[in-house]
């Protein structure tokens, strides 16, 4: 019998068995044998990826469309003939617009049902900015109706005192200049009214008030103004948020220095401009990371008193875009019980 000649290896299948005997070497000085390659480390760069998408979503969504804010306050001491009357809130545009010569932020302000308009402060990017001041006044012209009056007050983006650095960190919340600036002249112009220091607003034989912090008491006298008679909206730019009954014990110890009042209005917070889903405003300067929503924005009750803040429309210098936190303007419907 021949023997037959072993058939010759493929150059592949010799070059295979070689690597097969160097890992067997290579095992017999191993515990473990060797691992198979991972892909873990795509993890990360997946979860950062997916996290920068949902960020743009979020913004997108949220710049897309203006919000409106319907907020109800029933108080004993509303009269009767303001049940139902509603304010249109306007707050924290800095400069901002929204569509083509403002036609959104028109358009979804034209399509409500409101009885008093109110600028809350921070209309335009900086102090007497002449884009800005015109802006404003096109949008006060747009919006107005017959019979129905608008009110401002100002935001420190609208104004800045030359001794503001010498000013506490609550001058911004009731700013009273001593001469008209460019830009009241101009909206009172267009037929808005200054808030300060004190507002009657009438309906028949009812009266309400808007009022600032502080208390004139010649110049309220003139309106025959009681605290506990009236209903009192107070006014502000930044938010009241500090111990109010003790600051009313404080300084009106001896004469009546403050106005105490029923409902306060205020923006200046952007509603923290960052927000997150059920944990609510990221930050919120003066009160830190994740702060109590009163501190933010929305309706609160305090001592018997509603605190109301606007989440505006545009965003401040700090932040230039809103996350999660919508432009807003807002409805605030007044109901007798």
């Amino acid at each position: 019998m021949f023997a037959t000649k072993p058939k010759k290896k493929k150059r592949s299948e010799l070059k295979r068995e070689k690597q097969e005997v160097k890992l067997r070497e290579l095992n017999k000085f191993r515990f473990v044998p060797l691992k198979k390659k991972s892909y873990k480390w795509l993890i990360i760069p997946f979860v950062l990826v997916a996290l920068i998408a949902i960020c743009a979503v979020m913004i997108g969504v949220s710049n897309a469309k203006i919000n409106v804010d319907k907020v109800t306050v029933t108080h004993e001491q509303l009269p009767s003939a303001f049940d139902g009357y509603t304010i249109l809130q306007i707050s924290d545009i800095h400069g901002h617009t929204f569509g083509e010569s403002n036609s959104k932020l028109i358009n979804t302000i034209n399509s409500l049902d409101f009885d008093m308009i109110l600028l809350t402060g921070d209309m335009l990017s900086q102090p007497d900015d002449e884009d800005d001041i015109w802006a404003t006044v096109d949008l006060i012209e747009a919006i107005s109706r017959e019979n129905v009056p608008v009110y401002y007050i100002l935001g420190e983006s609208d104004y800045s005192p030359a001794d503001s650095g010498k000013l506490t960190e609550d001058w911004n919340m009731c700013i009273n200049p001593a001469e008209k600036t460019p830009y009241m002249l101009a909206i009172e112009e267009a037929g808005a009214q200054f808030v300060y220091p004190i507002t009657e607003i009438r309906r028949g034989e009812d009266v309400i008030f808007l009022t600032g912090l502080k208390y004139y008491e010649t110049l309220f006298d003139e309106y025959n103004f009681d605290t506990d008679k009236h209903f009192t909206i107070c006014v502000t730019h930044k938010p009241i948020t500090y111990d109010v009954n003790r600051r009313l014990q404080d300084i009106n110890k001896n004469t009546y220095n403050e106005v105490d009042y029923d409902l306060s209005i205020s923006g200046h917070t952007h509603g923290g401009t960052v927000r997150l889903p059920i944990l609510g405003a990221l930050y919120v300067k003066g009160h830190g990371v994740l702060p109590s929503e009163k501190y933010a924005q929305g309706l609160h009750v305090s001592q018997g008193r509603y605190n109301y803040i606007c989440q505006g429309l545009g965003t401040g210098d700090g932040f230039p875009i809103r996350i999660n936190c919508s432009p807003t303007v807002s409805l605030l419907i007044l109901d007798c019980p």
